[in-house]
């Protein structure tokens, strides 16, 4: 059944990999940005007003965690891990959205582009960040 409400964010996770299937673990942020750049066809027949046209479209994923070397869906595991993946330099699925049947769901492919890892003051945890680049246009589902 759907999820009624307001979304808790606790649900709302972002996977990677073949077929968009794992989650990314430890995480507690995610975002996407939707873009559209269009194009500037000003001329002097504009009469001093802006005009503009259809144009690219792109989108940004973000993704942000707690560091924990021992988990096997870390961003450090050796051959699934996000470093693994950006050094590889491999085209990803993804899929963002709760995994509760009938809600919906934002899928997609693209590159992670970045990778951040950091350890922001004395005694407190470390931290992972992340950006996947979209490869072509994003899709909306349910699960």
């Amino acid at each position: 059944m759907a999820t009624t409400g307001v979304v808790n964010t606790t649900l709302f996770t972002f996977r990677a990999g073949v077929s968009g299937g794992t989650v990314v673990s430890n995480q507690n942020d995610f975002s996407i940005s939707f873009t559209h750049e269009p194009r500037d066809t000003t001329t002097k027949d504009s009469g001093g007003y802006r005009t503009l046209l259809e144009g690219l479209r792109s989108y940004e994923v973000s993704v942000s965690g707690l560091l924990a070397f021992n988990d096997s869906l870390s961003v450090f595991t050796s051959t699934t891990g996000l470093n693994a993946v950006l050094k590889a330099r491999t085209m990803q699925t993804w899929i963002a959205g709760t995994g509760v049947s009938g809600d919906p769901k934002l899928s997609g492919e693209g590159y992670f582009t970045s990778l951040e890892v950091g350890s922001p003051d004395q005694e407190n945890n470390c931290t992972w960040s992340c950006t996947l680049q979209g490869n072509g246009q994003w899709y909306e589902g349910t699960f």
